[in-house]
């Protein structure tokens, strides 16, 4: 389940019974001549996806713009200071947890 295709009955449902909640995570930087830009932030997301099939977890839409500082000499790369990406993630994961997600301290 994608948590930004729920209504938010369904996610209330869901919290009930469940506490967990994916969030993936990639850069948007070049990956060679052939490679696309969003490459990490796809693969990500799929992976989530898989994953969360088979626990029966939902998915966060991901946060897909990070730290990329040394990839910015190719066009289509965007870096964020990773002040700006830790607190972004920061308030992505305040806003799950006053929903009811724990955070994952082991990450």
């Amino acid at each position: 389940m994608k948590l930004e295709e729920m209504t938010w009955p369904e996610v209330e449902t869901y919290l009930s019974a469940h506490k967990g909640v994916i969030l993936p995570t990639g850069s948007i930087e070049q990956h060679g001549p052939m490679g696309l830009i969003g490459t990490d932030v796809i693969c990500a997301r799929e992976i989530a996806c898989a994953a969360a099939e088979i626990c029966g977890a939902v998915v966060a839409p991901a946060l897909s713009y990070a730290p990329a500082p040394f990839n910015m000499g190719f066009p289509g790369t965007v870096s964020l200071s990773v002040d700006l990406y830790e607190e972004l993630a920061r308030q992505v994961m305040q806003g799950l947890a006053h929903h009811g997600v724990p955070p994952n301290k082991g990450t």
